[in-house]
């Protein structure tokens, strides 16, 4: 993941709508070899470095680089060399630690292993030795990363005078810092980070500038993945007032026969007036595809009103559409 594979989709229509290309060198995680070198090095994971176990965490990783590179306009760790990328990554973030390090096929690279009669240490190697090792002298890193002492200093070079903007960034920062874990065990997982406060804007929600808020929650009406016009609007706010009165109908776990007609007109809106009306060309994970249709109605109709099995029918539909009501609902308070 890096800038140069990111794709604005339609700059008019859909500003902030992007795609990802170029997937050359995606494979199964469980074929990463442990010492191949990938990644550009701006935004290689340390663990590719240092020869670690790797998964899907240094695409989190990346992004955490890439979202930081956007925000200033210039990258945050050094690509000169790999050494000058993981001193300031460690500057920055910390050592891995030493369990971390001992799984490394090329830590030897860049650190010495200090040993006594019961225990080891790793130590990161001076510029020189590391030179030394690799056989080639490299140049200086900018001078601009030796005054960074942590990532605040990075996000905030030029503290603005709104409040709101700065909570805003350090909510921003929370969620970058937890892209760039070292420790890939404990990087952020995709479903948590779209959780986040910055996502949600939760850390918002008492801010005093409302012009900031209002354009905040503007600006992320544009890219969640849920609603793009105002039909889609009704037609989902519609799918979730169905969805609540189907689970306030059946909480009790017997369907009583008074609120047959009910459950029925319910689960009729939900199936053939919202989903056939969906855009199907567009990303929205609550879409229902015509044969789930088809097959639910079939099901519920081939039962009698008394037949126990009616209800074991009517909690599996249910059931179908809590877990689609669940797969958006992180994004609810950030769209509506």
């Amino acid at each position: 993941i890096k800038v140069d594979n990111i794709m604005l989709v339609n700059h008019e229509a859909q500003p902030f709508r992007v795609k990802l290309i170029d997937f050359g060198l995606a494979c199964e995680t469980e074929c990463l070899p442990q010492k191949d070198i990938y990644q550009p090095l701006p935004y290689r994971a340390p663990e590719i470095t240092l020869g670690l176990p790797r998964d899907e965490a240094i695409d989190t990783w990346s992004l955490g680089c890439l979202l930081s590179n956007l925000f200033r306009g210039r990258f945050l760790f050094p690509h000169n060399n790999e050494y000058d990328n993981l001193r300031i990554i460690m500057k920055l973030l910390g050592q891995p630690d030493q369990k971390l390090l001992d799984k490394g096929t090329l830590v030897s690279d860049y650190f010495i292993k200090d040993e006594n009669e019961s225990e080891h240490s790793w130590r990161f190697k001076s510029l020189e030795q590391y030179q030394m090792k690799k056989g080639k002298v490299y140049r200086s890193v900018k001078p601009i990363y030796d005054h960074l002492t942590s990532l605040e200093d990075w996000f905030f070079t030029q503290k603005t005078k709104n409040s709101t903007e700065n909570k805003d960034i350090k909510a921003f920062l929370d969620l970058v810092k937890k892209m760039l874990t070292v420790d890939p065990a404990n990087r952020i997982l995709p479903d948590d980070a779209l959780k986040h406060p910055f996502i949600t804007m939760e850390h918002l929600d008492r801010s005093s500038d409302k012009n900031y808020v209002r354009n905040a929650h503007e600006l992320m009406r544009n890219v969640q993945p849920g609603v793009q016009t105002d039909i889609d609007r009704l037609l989902f706010k519609s799918y979730v007032k169905n969805i609540c009165e189907l689970k306030k109908i059946m909480q009790s776990g017997n369907i009583p026969s008074s609120s047959e007609i009910e459950i029925t007109k319910v689960i009729t809106n939900l199936f053939t007036v919202v989903a056939p009306k969906m855009n199907k060309s567009a990303h929205r994970p609550y879409l229902i595809s015509k044969e789930i249709v088809k097959k639910s109605l079939g099901k519920l109709n081939g039962v009698k009103h008394t037949d126990a099995k009616r209800n074991t029918v009517l909690k599996k539909i249910m059931n179908f559409f809590t877990e689609k009501y669940n797969s958006v609902k992180p994004y609810l308070s950030a769209t509506w």
